[in-house]
């Protein structure tokens, strides 16, 4: 997926790399500093390496955060059955029936990830309220999942401009009203 609003849309420019060996460096410096490591993208389960890179911080004795938008169901069971990550965050972009106009993708495409996050323990799933996501869409969304695992996000116009988010308060009354959690609003 190559979403609008994805917050990290510059980490798809591949002509700046951080070099393997300066990221266990600087991991290694703040042991017992730092207890996590999120893993993020774009979509980090399409990384090659990523298994032998996630087993290298692990060996630090660091707690991995996954953050995934469900499209690869094998890597984040190769993952998951390898011990390698202690969180899963996935993105649940709209309801399903809107899925492919969204994001170019049919949900099915991520049921499998979706059923399978919804057997872990330590999980949450999360949307971000891009315009062209409704409030209905959410109320769809709160059908499928524990609301105790669910949270929305604020989206902040970074790449497109002439979108404008929902406003702060709209987000705290509706989810206050859904008793679901919001992050990312003043």
């Amino acid at each position: 997926m190559v979403c609008d609003y994805c917050h990290n849309r510059e980490l798809n420019d591949l002509t700046s790399e951080i070099r393997e060996d300066d990221i266990l460096m600087h991991l290694e410096k703040r042991k017992g500093i730092l207890t996590g490591v999120t893993i993020s993208g774009g979509e980090p389960t399409l990384q090659e390496d990523l298994i032998d890179f996630i087993t290298k911080i692990k060996r630090l004795g660091y707690k991995i955060k996954l953050d995934t938008n469900g499209s690869n169901p094998n890597m984040l069971k190769a993952l998951y059955d390898l011990c390698l990550i202690d969180y899963v965050a996935m993105d649940l972009k709209t309801s399903p029936n809107n899925y492919k106009a969204l994001t170019g993708m049919d949900f099915e495409e991520v049921r499998e990830s979706y059923d399978f996050v919804r057997t872990l323990q330590h999980y949450e799933f999360r949307t971000t309220m891009y315009p062209k996501v409704s409030f209905d869409d959410i109320d769809g969304l709160l059908e499928m999942v524990d609301i105790r695992h669910y949270v929305l996000q604020q989206y902040r116009p970074v790449h497109n401009l002439a979108l404008h988010a929902y406003e702060d308060l709209e987000l705290m009354n509706f989810a206050k009203i859904k008793g679901m959690r919001v992050r990312g609003v003043h």
